[in-house]
């Protein structure tokens, strides 16, 4: 469940293009609102071929000026990890002030092209239950787009 029902730039209701996908890998397009991104380097291949959620960029924004954050999405997850592939212009590549302490690095990047630059995105992992509900949290920014989702 995707709670960011704020219009993105697209005109259209963020929650709407949160879209669970097959097959992560090189040149698929991590963001539904957003046309000439694509995925150039997955890092070390841990993440091919896994179930991932393409998300909307826009959602960044959402929880901006709460206090506390509040839940983006949450799932019931089927695998034993949760990955969130955060833009380094976030948190220049430590952990960011909105993840929580659950997540740890995992020690390698996926790099985006947005048409205009080529991006590091650090993978931060999260050990779960199969069958248990995982809170997504909020970003509050406008500075980067929002992370991408993989579930391992």
């Amino acid at each position: 469940m995707v709670n960011d029902h704020t219009v993105g730039n697209d005109n259209i209701d963020n929650s709407t293009q949160w879209v669970v996908q097959t097959n992560f890998r090189a040149t698929v397009n991590p963001f539904s609102d957003r046309t000439g991104v694509s995925i150039t380097s997955t890092g070390n291949g841990t993440l091919d071929g896994k179930t991932w959620i393409r998300t909307a960029a826009d959602s960044k924004s959402f929880g901006t000026g709460v206090t506390p954050p509040p839940t983006l999405a949450s799932f019931t997850v089927t695998g034993t990890f949760v990955d969130l592939l955060v833009d380094d212009r976030h948190g220049g590549g430590a952990r960011p002030s909105w993840l929580d302490t659950s997540f740890t690095d995992a020690g390698f990047n996926v790099t985006i092209n947005d048409g205009s630059a080529t991006r590091p995105y650090s993978v931060w992992r999260k050990s779960v239950t199969p069958g248990s509900t995982v809170n997504l949290p909020a970003i509050g920014s406008t500075m980067a787009p929002c992370y991408i989702v993989v579930v391992e």
